[in-house]
């Protein structure tokens, strides 16, 4: 497994990344009911997150006071807070949004079981961009689509 050593840079933004995370775990566990009508989010979801997020805190710190780090375990870090901040907005943006979107994912998911990426007719598709004659994905240097 390939390693990097961590920049101050790097340690200093897993640390920031704890800070706030420890944060917000502590505002879920300790104050779920509040929460819950102040977001419109069911308690249950908020507890279960709430303990989520401290399990990833430990992962945080343990990280940051790494002298080497997996570069995979990086990666995953960098795309899970993109995807907990893609949640999130979703969340915001209310119910039937997340709904929409969570179709929208299950249907390209379908289409690239068949290999069939050339979905019409949605307004977004993740890591490609969707136009009339279909979707244009790029992955590296290989193109896919019209």
């Amino acid at each position: 497994m390939q390693s990097i050593l961590p920049s101050r840079l790097l340690r200093l933004a897993l640390v920031v990344d704890a800070a706030a995370t420890g944060a917000l775990a502590v505002l879920q566990l300790a104050l779920p009911d509040a929460l819950s009508r102040l977001l419109m989010l069911p308690r249950g979801l908020l507890l279960e997150t709430g303990a989520f997020l401290v399990g990833y805190v430990i992962l945080l710190v343990v990280m940051a006071r790494s002298q080497r780090l997996w570069s995979w375990l990086v990666r995953t870090v960098v795309v899970g807070n993109v995807l907990w901040a893609v949640g999130c907005a979703a969340l915001l943006a209310g119910p039937a949004q997340v709904a929409q979107l969570l179709t929208l994912e299950h249907q390209q998911f379908v289409a690239e079981l068949r290999g069939d990426l050339l979905l019409r007719n949605h307004l977004w598709v993740p890591f490609g961009v969707l136009g009339a004659q279909g979707l244009h994905l790029t992955v590296g240097s290989l193109q896919l689509g019209p």
